[in-house]
């Protein structure tokens, strides 16, 4: 990242600490491909060729991580120290995932999930970064949403988490904004319909 970026990443961190709303919009458009690029290498690190046959991608990973940075409201003393922490929480995420990979193989079962305590948020189109916090039940739905359609899921996460409009999400997925529009309406229905069938599960 060249010094006029870094520079503008510290600018906004400093902005997001103060409370600016639109600062954490505004980093993540410019720190995004940043950060998949981050979860893209240290996948292929650990990995190797292999990644394209796995579950567990780079925009996932990125997408994990800014809902991660959003909930623990980590004061950066700069870009580098923002990167350091994003790349931190990336590493964790893929052990985890070749730790449950590897349960799995021995018989281990996938736990439950239980996102009941979202569904007024996801069906009243409330964003989820209003949350107190971002739990484990919602990061699992929308794990499976990245299975089913990472695109959609990464414009949920832009949109809900990041508080990016739909139009800049559109930029920065590179997709047109009707496009995008659609794959909000699928998300958001997708999401109600799983918080409805584990409730009533």
């Amino acid at each position: 990242m060249s010094k006029k970026p870094k520079e503008g990443v510290t600018r906004l961190l400093q902005q997001v600490d103060e409370g600016q709303d639109e600062a954490f919009a505004d980093l993540i458009e410019l720190v995004y491909e940043d950060l998949r690029g981050v979860a893209r290498r240290r996948m292929r690190n650990r990995f190797g060729e292999r990644i394209d046959q796995l579950t567990l991608q780079p925009t996932m990973l990125a997408d994990d991580a800014l809902m991660e940075l959003k909930r623990q409201h980590v004061t950066f003393q700069n870009s580098e120290h923002f990167f350091a922490i994003a790349t931190r929480m990336i590493l964790r995420m893929i052990t985890d995932y070749q730790r449950s990979r590897m349960a799995q193989k021995r018989g281990g079962g996938n736990r439950g999930v239980s996102i009941d305590e979202n569904r007024d948020a996801v069906e009243a189109d409330t964003p989820l970064h209003t949350t107190a916090t971002m739990g484990a039940d919602v990061r699992d739905a929308l794990a499976e949403l990245h299975e089913l359609d990472p695109r959609k899921a990464e414009v949920c996460v832009l949109h809900t988490v990041a508080g990016m409009s739909l139009p800049r999400v559109a930029e920065l997925v590179g997709v047109s904004l009707p496009t995008v529009e659609r794959d909000w309406r699928f998300a958001k229905a997708w999401l109600a319909s799983r918080v409805t069938r584990e409730s009533n599960g």
